[in-house]
């Protein structure tokens, strides 16, 4: 019971630690950190993703699920040492999803294929680029950033179902082509020329292009 009760109190004062290293606050992502962010959501042993408050500078761990070399408490604090600036968790992999953590909105991308070895060496980890869905643009991620307030991008990006669903609305919107309603006078110079073209008066050719000219 004793031994229970103490991993209850360890799994708590970890799980209160990270929550405590989530960032708060207005912030805006530099062009760098910004490539930096798509390329840890693209890797499925990006772990932690950490930004200094300015929003100018980033650094993310690699880590399988079992296995990482320093974890969140030294990475925090190599941040700090390359920046000379507190840094704080912008998003973190959760479950083999990837969440956007900062003001704590708890935004998560649609997951892909995972394939880590939870049992290798942390050295030796090596990603094959799928840790989101693939599906997923630069320019969508970077709208999702923007929509959260964290970049300004103004470049419109719908999703891939939205995309669908704009082209169904479109082929119901769309009507075919309606002929030209023509006067009395037009449809009795038309009927004449049909006949002429039924005789062998005329060509097939001379027939449209007297019938354009009418129409016209």
């Amino acid at each position: 019971m004793k031994k229970l009760l103490l991993t209850i109190l360890f799994t708590l004062v970890l799980s209160g630690g990270a929550s405590a290293k989530i960032g708060k606050g207005e912030v805006r992502l530099n062009e760098t950190v910004v490539k930096s962010f798509i390329k840890f959501l693209r890797n499925e042993y990006g772990n932690y993703f950490m930004i200094t408050p300015d929003g100018n500078n980033s650094l993310y761990t690699i880590c399988g699920a079992e296995f990482c070399k320093g974890g969140m408490g030294k990475a925090l604090k190599w941040c700090k040492e390359d920046y000379g600036q507190k840094c704080l968790i912008f998003a973190q992999r959760k479950k083999q999803k990837k969440i956007i953590r900062w003001n704590n909105v708890d935004y998560t991308f649609t997951e892909g294929n995972w394939e880590y070895n939870v049992m290798v060496n942390t050295e030796y980890l090596k990603s094959k680029n799928q840790g989101i869905n693939q599906s997923i643009s630069d320019d969508q991620i970077k709208s999702v950033l923007s929509e959260l307030g964290y970049i300004s991008f103004n470049k419109v990006v719908v999703s891939e179902e939205k995309i669908i669903e704009t082209n169904q609305v479109n082929k119901i919107k769309v009507e075919p082509k309606t002929k030209k309603k023509l006067t009395q006078q037009q449809q009795i110079e038309v009927d004449q020329l049909k006949e002429m073209l039924d005789i062998g008066a005329l060509t097939k050719d001379e027939y449209d292009t007297a019938v354009k000219r009418i129409v016209n």
